[in-house]
């Protein structure tokens, strides 16, 4: 009994001290006050005091490792909340920072395609510029030739037409490169007074000599009611009638294109004039039309791979017509044709009747001849040698000639110059290496009065001049070239003291004299006689200043640079080739159209614009029947002149 008595109270102690360490816990986590001595005494009673101090002892303990406990985990919990901080901030950043790196990439990605974009439209102006100006400069300076040799009314007519569509397309070239300008809205719209009628007359001539040999029915529908006079900016106006036109004679192979013009009346003096030009040509697919006018835009590319065009006629054309008030239009039916129509308001100076007119020419006659002057031209191609030579004819100096960078150097050196024209884009050593080239020798050989070299080139876009000037040129004379400007620089650079003024009556009874020798001498040969087979000698005639004889030498000058390209021709070129291939082809092509093979041309355009663009499967495909026809033709060339050698004067 006594044993289970001492059990019983220590399960009684366990029991006690559970339950007080219970209500100690209880009350330091609720915050109510805790009197241990009332519960131990209550729990124990007097008698058991020495139990209870024990008690109290192990409940103080409790206690302080309670809070020590309470303490360690807040301090605890302090470091994880300092550590998930920490964490959170160390993410933050690693966010921030990859948000920084992909606004830099993104940022880098945008002035890298900024930087392209900007490349990319700045050689395409400059590619767009010396694609047209070069045959450009064959068409107007030809023209200027047979002007000077003109013995006849109608051939007067047929070369001033000629000049008139050189001098017309190189304005829509100029207006081309202010594309830039136009994006921009900084283009700014001219008006003057101009004779409606000379405008319209401009554009009719000017097409009928695109027709070519193209089986088209070219009408034209005029309002008589139209006024005689307006005020607004011919050359955009013009631009824009040309630019329709162009296109409608581009893309009709057979039927016909008409051109209408009416006024429809407007307030305050004002006229809308209507363009209208409708076609039988191939039409533009109904997909197709809500993008027609977007920037660089050309449909059908295989089908159309030998039509040339720069894909900004249109752009430019509604830009033009919007900047001066007015818009285009088209409604078109795929395979059937297209109907292109432009309002541009003028306003009425001159109402009345309107009449077809044209505009007079005057011949150009330099303003003195030179003593003792001797010149270098320098360009890869003879045709252009040939223009710019009989250019400066007039002048009587000493023209000398150099068909490449490295020749014109040789010269230089050679012999003391007057003035050096300069080609740009010639193949091997160009026309900005070669003027570095004459002016480091220049300075070793410590010349005092070095040698005026004017870039003589068809890249004029704009900043070209600078970029010249910069580069060890004194002067900038663009092609296809303006007589009046080529004058102008012979007279700057030539020195005064040679150069002879008012040659006045003389030069006139010289004319006169010269003019009296050739109506005895009798006509010029007949270009019937001279036949080539897949050529137009009569179109290669009048191209060539209007004489057989001219013609003959431009033939000769042909042949030979056929002769030279026709091996190389025969080996497709490799992707490293593709640029010498391109500039080789090119200068082909404007060489073919001077002497009017007119299939060798276009066939040329062709892999030309295959080698812009890296198209090397079409060129090795293409490439051995283009030097077949290029062979044949150089033999029917050397048949002719050699048969015109032949026969009796």
């Amino acid at each position: 009994m006594r044993g289970v008595g001492k059990t019983d109270r220590t399960d009684r102690l366990k029991f006690c001290l559970i339950l007080f360490f219970a209500l100690f816990v209880t009350a330091v986590f609720t915050g109510c006050d805790f009197d241990a001595g009332a519960v131990r005494d209550r729990l124990y009673g007097m008698a058991a005091r020495q139990t209870a101090f024990a008690l109290t002892f192990i409940a103080a303990g409790g206690v302080t490792f309670v809070f020590l406990f309470r303490d360690i985990t807040r301090q605890n919990q302090e470091i994880l909340n300092s550590k998930m901080k920490a964490e959170l901030a160390a993410q933050s950043n690693t966010l921030l920072l990859e948000e920084a790196n992909k606004q830099n990439q993104i940022l880098l990605e945008l002035k890298k395609r900024a930087d392209a974009a900007s490349e990319a439209k700045s050689s395409f102006l400059a590619n767009t510029s010396h694609e047209i100006r070069t045959p450009m400069n064959a068409i107007i300076g030809m023209s200027e030739l047979a002007l000077r040799e003109a013995n006849g009314p109608q051939k007067d007519e047929y070369v001033r037409a000629i000049r008139h569509a050189g001098q017309s397309l190189l304005s829509i070239i100029n207006d081309i490169l202010d594309f830039s300008k136009i994006e921009s809205g900084k283009l700014d719209i001219a008006s003057r007074e101009y004779a409606l009628s000379s405008l319209l007359n401009d554009c009719v001539s000017i097409i009928r000599t695109r027709l070519g040999e193209k089986n088209l029915r070219f009408v034209t529908e005029f309002d008589p009611d139209l006024p005689n006079k307006v005020l607004g900016d011919e050359a955009r106006v013009r631009q824009v009638a040309l630019n329709l036109l162009g296109n409608a004679v581009k893309f009709t192979s057979a039927g016909t294109v008409t051109f209408s013009v009416c006024g429809k009346k407007l307030p305050d003096s004002r006229i809308a004039l209507v363009l209208e030009v409708a076609d039988t040509g191939i039409g533009i697919k109904p997909e197709d039309l809500p993008t027609l006018f977007d920037k660089f835009t050309r449909f059908d590319i295989a089908k159309n791979r030998g039509a040339e065009g720069t894909g900004l006629g249109l752009v430019i054309s509604r830009d033009l017509c919007r900047l001066m008030g007015g818009d285009i239009t088209v409604e078109s039916k795929y395979g059937e044709g297209s109907v292109f129509t432009a309002v541009i308001p003028q306003i009425v100076t001159d109402a009345s009747p309107f009449t077809l007119q044209k505009r007079s020419e005057a011949s150009f006659s330099s303003r003195f001849e030179t003593r003792n002057t001797r010149i270098l031209v320098v360009d890869d191609l003879p045709t252009n040698l040939t223009v710019v030579t009989g250019l400066l004819a007039p002048y009587q100096m000493k023209i000398d000639t150099a068909l490449s960078g490295e020749d014109a150097v040789r010269q230089v050196k050679a012999r003391r110059y007057d003035l050096v024209l300069m080609d740009h884009m010639m193949p091997g050593m160009d026309g900005v290496e070669a003027a570095a080239r004459i002016r480091a020798r220049e300075r070793e050989e410590n010349e005092e009065n070095p040698v005026p070299i004017v870039a003589l080139t068809a890249n004029a876009v704009s900043g070209m001049r600078e970029m010249f000037l910069g580069k060890g040129f004194d002067d900038f004379l663009p092609k296809p070239i303006d007589v009046s400007k080529l004058d102008e620089i012979i007279a700057k650079w030539i020195p005064k003291e040679k150069q002879i003024k008012e040659n006045g009556k003389q030069e006139q009874e010289e004319e006169q004299e010269k003019e009296k020798e050739k109506a005895e001498s009798g006509p010029e040969p007949s270009p019937q006689g001279f036949v080539i087979p897949n050529v137009d000698a009569g179109r290669g005639v009048a191209l060539c200043g209007g004489t057989l004889e001219a013609y003959r030498e431009v033939l000769s000058a042909f042949l030979k640079d056929a002769e030279e390209q026709l091996d190389l021709l025969r080996t497709p070129p490799e992707e490293t080739g593709l640029s010498l291939f391109t500039i080789r082809v090119h200068a082909l092509k404007s060489a073919a159209a001077s002497v009017g093979a007119a299939k060798i041309a276009a066939e040329a355009a062709r892999l030309e614009a295959a080698g812009k663009t890296g198209e090397l499967a079409f060129i090795r495909d293409a490439l051995p029947a283009f030097a077949e026809q290029l062979a044949e033709l150089a033999e029917a060339i050397r048949v002719a002149l050699t048969a015109a050698q032949d026969s009796p004067p």
